[in-house]
């Protein structure tokens, strides 16, 4: 019997999970969204993607030169604006074309945009199932994870659910199946590593097509790249592996990004090459410092770091009177990611831990529930067990979370990604202070005092 409840438990779990998402996201909300004047969504955006969507889809999947409506009589041309702000709603049309076999209606257009965020918030527990089982080889731990994301208040369920028809749906589920992909390819060997790579780069490349800031991405992977590269060097073997394989996935990422966006680039496409460039940079000194210890080698990075500080410190103040056209696309939007905006309107852009001028955990709360705490306490675990049995993995999943919370904590609209983070890491610490509670309780084992010298 325990070992039939161990074999069916996590799958009992996943199912419970699926039925728990199913009515949080589609049941609950159905009659508030679909009501007898038509599809009732949840925002301002919604109706311009689905408007959007719906010319798309009667063009023949043309992105449209002229829209009177958008601004009469003038007039908008769509063709003119960065990829960015067509990929969403030309993502909708294609979903219209092919539930409809060519033949899309208004009705279809409104049906698939209030349903889809609620399918894709569904279809990114799977990533969390996986990620989670790379890092701890549990599957019941894993599936743990799904059902908690299942239930995860906050930005990460109202983000993705019927009616919510903006970006960020699609956000939290290319983002989730990036990462995904990439913890695969970094354990995984032969064929299918080269496989999950050029899914992680391809993922990646999509989500570049959805949203500008989409650099988060490479930026998580390029510091860890270059801390692991340094770390690794430092215990004596440098794991050159994983870093041409981050590097090949952020090349894949950039290159379809490039292919798809058919010359309408956003200024900032640049940046894209920063994190690729910092990993090479790293890269090429470990060759050439194979000879020194590891004190030698890594002075002159610290050095290094201090300069690149004092550099940008130094662009803050004087950048934008000599390269004003670089410093607006660039520097200003990577600073906008960790500053801390008080005097906003927008309430997605207010400070996470900033409520009516004081600081408070009412919206942490709010938005994560008990993981809050517990993901804190989780740091200080993965801390410990990463210098304890220096596991690549945990050391990922670290750096991932440390710089996700950089602009979690600027921005709250960065919540439905460190939700991600704060799953997983909850999911984690219960589990080992259940196993820790459980090992102080167990009875003393009997000792063969004969054996005792």
């Amino acid at each position: 019997m325990p070992n039939v409840l161990k074999k069916y438990l996590p799958l009992f779990i996943i199912i419970l999970s699926l039925g728990l998402v199913i009515l949080f996201r589609i049941v609950f909300p159905w009659n508030s969204i679909f009501t007898e004047n038509g599809v009732n969504f949840s925002g301002v955006d919604c109706y311009y993607y689905t408007h959007l969507a719906d010319i798309i889809s009667h063009n023949n999947l043309q992105i449209p030169k002229y829209d009177a409506y958008f601004d009469f009589p003038q007039g908008l041309d769509y063709t003119t604006l960065p990829s960015t702000f067509n990929a969403y709603g030309f993502f909708i049309a294609v979903l219209v074309w092919i539930f409809t076999l060519g033949n899309p209606t208004k009705l279809a257009v409104d049906l698939v945009g209030a349903i889809h965020p609620a399918v894709l918030g569904i279809l990114a527990l799977m990533p969390i199932f996986f990620i989670t089982r790379s890092i701890t080889k549990n599957n019941l731990l894993s599936s743990c994870a799904v059902f908690v994301g299942a239930i995860m208040p906050g930005e990460y369920m109202g983000r993705a659910m019927l009616g919510t028809c903006d970006t960020h749906c699609l956000e939290i589920f290319l983002f989730s199946y990036a990462i995904m992909f990439t913890i695969l390819a970094l354990n995984d060997k032969g064929i299918s590593r080269i496989i999950y790579s050029l899914l992680s780069g391809a993922t990646a490349g999509l989500y570049f097509m959805i949203w500008q800031g989409a650099i988060l991405f490479l930026i998580i992977l390029s510091i860890f790249a270059c801390f692991w590269l340094m770390w690794s060097r430092i215990k004596g073997s440098a794991d050159y592996d994983s870093i041409f394989m981050i590097l090949s996935i952020e090349s894949v990422a950039i290159l379809v990004y490039l292919i798809l966006s058919s010359g309408h680039i956003a200024n900032s496409v640049v940046s894209l090459f920063a994190p690729l460039v910092l990993i090479i940079a790293v890269l090429i000194y470990t060759f050439a410092t194979q000879k020194f210890n590891k004190w030698v080698y890594l002075t002159p990075i610290v050095i290094g770091v201090v300069g690149i500080l004092g550099i940008a410190i130094s662009i803050k103040f004087v950048g934008y009177s000599f390269y004003p056209q670089w410093f607006e696309s660039s520097v200003l939007q990577a600073l906008n990611l960790i500053s801390w905006h008080y005097q906003t309107t927008t309430s997605e852009e207010l400070p996470l831990l900033i409520t009516l001028g004081n600081v408070t955990t009412e919206i942490p709360w709010v938005y994560f529930s008990l993981s809050w705490y517990l993901t804190f306490v989780g740091i200080g675990l993965l801390i410990y067990y990463w210098i304890k049995k220096n596991d690549l993995n945990i050391f990922f999943l670290l750096s991932w979370t440390l710089f996700i919370l950089l602009p979690t904590l600027a921005m709250r609209r960065f919540a439905y990604y460190f939700a991600i983070n704060a799953i997983i890491i909850s999911t984690w610490s219960i589990w080992l202070l259940f196993k820790y509670t459980l090992s102080i309780y167990q009875p003393n084992q009997l000792v063969n005092k004969d054996k005792i010298k």
